[in-house]
């Protein structure tokens, strides 16, 4: 190993104490040349997460476990080195953020490792609050993390890590807690740190704003096996196929192009605009806008919960302002906003874990559930919600509690089991499980019993692209089968394509309910909230606005017409 490659993993699979099993199946090689960015994707539970602990020594000197193969960090062994050493070369930042914040201000979270380096306090300070304001979150430096979103939180862990200027950082999913403004702007910036010098390694499911942007791509199978390695015109061009077929999601301009039939398939903004061009006619100045009319409001379901001049207050501070929602059975229905809008603290108020201020929520109607509460939320954090020690007890919980008959207990596990891929699962802890399988659980847990709403906290975030779209259609017959489904989501193209209907909340207060593709249109609206519109709806406006006469593309379900017309 040279001093170019600062970290270099040779033929490593991990295996947790406890456990019989290696992680990821195939032995993973992967080095991270000093000043470049490697990207690593792969299926929900395929070792990616495990993989990026051994970097900064977690695994094995925290974490019991053991690996095998060979990890070197500037040429030093990581079983061998004392972890201590490796915390001032390598920072990284994990895929749940509560789990790095120890602090109980914003300014001491961001401040605290770079005081375990004995660093002089004015470079402290310096660090400190170019970080914060790097992130746009100087203003919330006095603050305890833990009165903040989900996504303000993990731009704090993500500003302190900043802060360290490692050698090494890795970063897994930097952007899943984050709203779609905050994660482009977030790669936007974490793309210069390697002209600095630093060795990035991203772990990521969604990929429009990075897809075009590292310098090397690693795609791994369900069992963690290689699938590709390369460029990303190497992994995102010549290997799309099988990149879909294992349930990642493509880059939109990859999905647009192989679409459009465009070969090769364009890669990254510029040349997506190319490709455009040359399929599509010149726009006409002063040719009408096609984007869809406005719908004439739908007749309202009748109601399942109703809130009322709901108000949340923390100390001196109003997180939500007199909101009013009626929510119908059958509804699927998009509560979108940027981080800190009050999402999170919305459903908290509706299922009545959340003190209220003011106004009243109720729910309306007979109830199918067996007890007397008919709504349930899903949070953010999975683990938040765990209580039992396998994954087939946790499922079993809520109907225990109901005292169902153990035949249907056992049936309704087995099923629900099957249906969200936790079969070879079924044993183990809930908290050994990867992101995306502990999402997929929490969902499934809350469906062993009738209910008549479901409010889901990011419910898609830590997915693969095969496992969003199961879930989401779970939710969908859930909802067809006359419950009701109320999910925050910082993925504008998931709600263009399941929700009914689109909830905005900004800076606490609903700015608009109503059909969810004319929301997702008003891109003036979006915008106003912090928000962007969908990736190929972002892509279909800057073609417009260089003259190409596109059709104002609100998700890619929208090209088949296109497709099919033979274009280009």
């Amino acid at each position: 190993m040279t001093p170019a490659v600062p970290a270099s993993l040779n033929r490593v699979q991990i295996r947790y104490h406890g456990s019989d099993t290696w992680v990821p199946a195939s032995p993973l090689t992967l080095d991270l040349p000093e000043g470049t960015s490697t990207l690593l994707i792969g299926p929900s539970g395929c070792g990616k997460s495990t993989v990026s602990l051994t970097i900064d020594g977690l695994i094995p000197h925290s974490v019991p476990s053991d690996y095998r193969g060979s990890i070197l960090v500037d040429g030093s062994e990581v079983a061998d080195t004392d972890i201590a050493p490796l915390a001032t070369r390598v920072g990284i930042v994990m895929q749940d953020p509560d789990a790095q914040i120890v602090t109980r201000t914003v300014w001491d979270e961001v401040c605290y490792a770079l005081e375990n380096l004995l660093l002089p306090a004015d470079e402290i300070i310096e660090r400190a609050g170019r970080a914060l304001a790097d992130l746009g979150i100087a203003d919330l430096a006095a603050r305890d993390p833990w009165t903040l979103s989900g996504g303000q939180r993990q731009r704090v862990v993500l500003a302190g890590a900043l802060a360290q200027r490692p050698k090494i950082l890795v970063l897994d999913e930097p952007t899943a807690n984050l709203d779609p403004a905050a994660a482009h702007d977030l790669h936007t910036r974490i793309a210069g740190l390697t002209t600095t010098g630093t060795s990035l390694l991203i772990i990521e499911h969604s990929l429009d704003d990075l897809a075009h942007r590292v310098d090397r791509v690693i795609a791994l199978d369900e069992d963690g096996g290689l699938i590709a390695e390369g460029t990303p015109r190497d992994v995102f061009v010549d290997a799309a196929d099988s990149l879909a077929a294992a349930g990642i999601r493509l880059p939109t301009s990859i999905d647009l192009g192989r679409r459009l039939s465009v070969s090769p398939p364009p890669l990254g903004p510029e040349e997506t605009l190319a490709a455009l061009a040359t399929s599509f006619s010149p726009r006409i100045d002063g040719a009408p806008d096609d984007a869809p009319a406005p719908l004439p409001p739908p007749e309202r379901p009748a109601p399942v919960l109703r809130a009322h001049r709901l108000c949340v207050r923390r100390g001196d501070e109003t997180i939500l302002y007199g909101i009013d929602l009626e929510i119908g059975g059958g509804e699927m229905i998009a509560l979108l906003g940027a981080n800190g809008s009050g999402k999170s603290t919305l459903l908290r108020a509706l299922v009545g874990i959340q003190r209220l201020s003011d106004g009243s929520v109720r729910t309306a109607g007979p109830t199918r559930r067996p007890s007397n509460r008919p709504v349930t939320l899903v949070t953010q954090n999975p683990e938040h919600q765990f209580v039992t020690g396998t994954v087939r007890d946790e499922l079993a919980h809520a109907m225990r509690l109901a005292k169902l008959p153990s035949d249907v207990i056992d049936r309704t596990v087995a099923r629900l089991l099957d249906d969200y891929r936790l079969t070879g699962l079924a044993d183990r802890n809930p908290f050994t499980l990867s992101g995306g399988q502990k999402r997929r659980l929490s969902v499934a847990a809350a469906l062993t019993i009738p209910r008549d709403l479901v409010l889901l906290d990011e419910p898609t975030f830590g997915q693969d692209d095969r496992h969003v779209h199961a879930l989401m259609e779970h939710m969908r017959a859930f909802a067809e089968d006359s419950g009701a489904v109320l999910f925050a989501t910082h993925d504008l193209s998931i709600a263009s394509a399941y929700a009914d209907r689109a909830v905005v909340l900004d800076r606490g207060r609903i700015v608009v309910d109503g059909p969810a593709r004319t929301v997702l249109a008003d891109h003036l609206l979006l915008r106003s909230a912090g928000l962007r519109p969908t990736p190929v709806a972002l892509i279909a406006e800057r073609a417009r606005a260089r003259g190409i006469d596109v059709p104002a593309w609100l998700s890619l379900d929208d090209l088949a017409p296109a497709a099919e017309a033979g274009l280009p």
